[in-house]
């Protein structure tokens, strides 16, 4: 099936990101697996490659939508949920018309001082005054640097990655 000319869409998918995680929580568990480890070391190892990789995994799997713009038809921004958040936070898919949204904002995660967290970026909709508060989430985003952010409509841009279309 041909993708949709009316929307821009991405999808979930393996990203270097998503790759190193993977690698990186290889590693306890082939160390417990293959070499002479205590007990406690051997069982806490799947589970923490289990934590660790699985949602990652289940997200490139999956193929589900990340990021929506739509033309035609849901004229709207569509983030999806955020199955790399399980078990520590879930954000459900947010949709956002067009009438609603003020612009698209693309950040680095900064701290309380200015300071950056990560190299990982954020997308996030900030949304015009006055607009009808989402289902949850309407409080502003902690480490975006933009007002008119609200938390349930940002997402960090890992385990896929928005590409130039022209």
């Amino acid at each position: 099936m041909l993708p949709d000319q009316g929307c821009y869409e991405e999808r979930y998918r393996l990203t270097f990101p998503a790759a190193r995680s993977a690698a990186f929580s290889l590693v306890p568990l082939i160390i417990a697996i293959f070499s002479h480890q205590p007990l406690p070391w051997v069982i806490l190892a799947p589970v923490i490659f289990a934590l660790a990789t699985v949602p990652w995994l289940l997200a490139v799997a999956s193929r589900k939508t990340a990021f929506r713009a739509g033309i035609a038809g849901m004229a709207g921004i569509t983030l999806g949920a955020d199955p790399l958040g399980w078990p520590f936070r879930h954000a459900s898919a947010v949709f956002v018309p067009y009438s609603d949204a003020e612009g698209i904002v693309l950040h680095q995660r900064s701290g309380p001082s200015g300071w950056r967290i990560g190299d990982d970026p954020c997308i996030g909709i900030q949304r015009r005054p006055g607009a009808p508060a989402l289902s949850r989430g309407n409080k502003p985003a902690r480490r975006c640097p933009v007002p008119g952010v609200v938390a349930a409509a940002v997402r960090p841009v890992i385990a896929w990655r928005l590409t130039d279309t022209a």
